[in-house]
């Protein structure tokens, strides 16, 4: 979940390329060095014990911007335990993202997507500037998400992917 929790604070107002090449970045800079089974040198995800000591704007040699600052603040909530991501992970959706919330940097969307995409919590329903536009595109009356109550975030994906690649009319 630590690993989600980071990639989605990075994410905000980034596009994919630049997220992979700032996490490659994070792991290579402040990852643990091991070796695959196939003998190969790898940088592991860092910890949040890796990344509590710093200063909040260490990582913009990450190249992560003024999103240094969410993920070093992060790292010492979790690493001080005022942020036990065990026991979030073992709560309702609704539970865990007003817990998240209390992670500096993360918002709605933030908060959505790791209870989504960590957590598997299918009620979450992020929403990003592809699904708003969507949504008013397709949906002027407002997602009817009580017809799709349980699996909000497969409808979610679903509508993100046609938007990126479904036939254009």
């Amino acid at each position: 979940m630590w690993e989600t929790l980071v990639s989605f604070l990075i994410s905000q107002q980034n596009n994919i390329v630049r997220i992979r090449r700032c996490i490659d970045n994070l792991c290579e800079r402040y990852g643990e060095r091991r070796l695959s089974d196939g003998g190969r040198m790898y940088c592991g995800f860092p910890g949040p014990e890796a990344l509590a000591g710093l200063g909040e704007d260490e990582l913009m040699a990450c190249n992560l911007g003024y999103r240094s600052k969410y993920v070093v603040r992060a790292a010492k909530q979790v690493a001080s335990g005022e942020m036990d991501l065990d026991r979030v992970s073992k709560m309702s959706y609704g539970e865990a993202k007003e817990e998240l919330l209390k992670l500096f940097g993360v918002g709605e969307k933030v908060a959505e997507c790791i209870c989504l995409f960590a957590l598997h919590h299918l009620e979450a329903f992020p929403v990003d500037t592809h699904i708003s536009q969507a949504l008013e595109r397709h949906y002027r009356r407002g997602f009817p998400r009580r017809r799709y109550k349980g699996i909000l975030g497969v409808m979610q994906q679903y509508i993100f992917y046609y938007e990126l690649h479904g036939v254009k009319g």
